[in-house]
């Protein structure tokens, strides 16, 4: 990997040569847990990820090895206090929620989706047999 975004500790400091803003080991920390928590609130199969681009941010992600926004992919992100936001990445598409409970946001992006999908299944019924 790129050493410019690799973290360096120094003192209170740990912040990759590539980032600049001399972001703290307790924000990474803090982010670290927070991600943590939110992943065991929403379960086993939620991974935790933390980046720094600008300062220390958290995700959970499920969909295991994926890169966030890749095909099969839903993350769920912190907006602000008590908020988050969700992006479901599912069949080519990516379909958005949000609101105060991680998992009502999951489950309202969800039902975008399958919403979406049954439209499309509805579609290709109306169509199939039509002459060409």
């Amino acid at each position: 990997g790129d050493l410019r975004w690799k973290p360096v500790l120094a003192g209170e400091i740990y912040c990759s040569p590539g980032c600049g803003m001399r972001c703290k080991r307790a924000a990474f920390d803090a982010a670290t847990e927070q991600a943590a928590a939110l992943a065991a609130k929403l379960g086993p199969a939620w991974k935790p990820k933390v980046w720094e681009n600008l300062g220390w941010h958290y995700a959970v992600q499920l969909g295991e090895g994926l890169a966030f926004h890749e095909d099969g992919c839903i993350t769920v992100n912190p907006r602000g206090a008590g908020d988050f936001w969700v992006s479901a990445n599912l069949g080519g598409r990516q379909f958005l929620a949000e609101g105060a409970d991680p998992a009502a946001a999951v489950a309202e992006a969800l039902g975008r989706a399958r919403a979406a999908a049954q439209s499309m299944m509805a579609a290709i019924a109306a169509v199939e047999g039509v002459p060409s």
